[in-house]
């Protein structure tokens, strides 16, 4: 049984180790407007819709749009939220990404509204000012030497 599924699989491993998985050959860096080596091989193999062990757990990876505007368009009543159970305790039960439905988008709204256009643009002219403010008279302030000052910490 042993050999012969190491025959199907080609590894001894499978689709990677059981606790791994894929997971490290998925989250290789490619570009942002190309599908990256990993999905494009499972495509040619399997289709736009195939199963991976990813993050330590099997899941459904779907490359087609269709599918996934579907889903996304009706996840609360055709599927359920399925993150690993570390995910939970390092986001906290209550975060925004761990939310569904009703709830996710109200908490969304919020955040949405906090990342405007006009709040946005105006935090950038503060944070201009201040370091303009910070440098050396007749001197600009670089991004190289603003961002080594220790004193200047931006959190979003």
């Amino acid at each position: 049984m042993r050999s012969e599924r190491r025959r199907r699989s080609g590894s001894r491993w499978g689709d990677g180790v059981a606790v791994v998985g894929s997971t490290f050959v998925f989250l290789r860096p490619h570009r942002a407007t190309a599908l990256g080596d990993y999905m494009t091989q499972k495509i040619s193999k399997y289709g736009r819709v195939f199963t991976a062990r990813l993050f330590g757990r099997v899941s459904i990876v779907s490359a087609d749009a269709e599918l996934n505007r579907h889903v996304l368009n009706n996840d609360t009543r055709l599927f359920e939220n399925a993150w690993p159970p570390h995910v939970p305790r390092l986001m906290g039960k209550h975060s925004t990404v761990l939310s569904t439905g009703d709830a996710h988008k109200q908490k969304k709204s919020i955040i949405l509204s906090f990342v405007s256009t006009a709040r946005t643009q105006s935090f950038i002219r503060s944070i201009e000012r201040q370091a303009a403010a910070s440098s050396p008279p007749g001197k600009a302030a670089t991004s190289s030497t603003a961002s080594t000052r220790p004193e200047r910490y931006v959190s979003l």
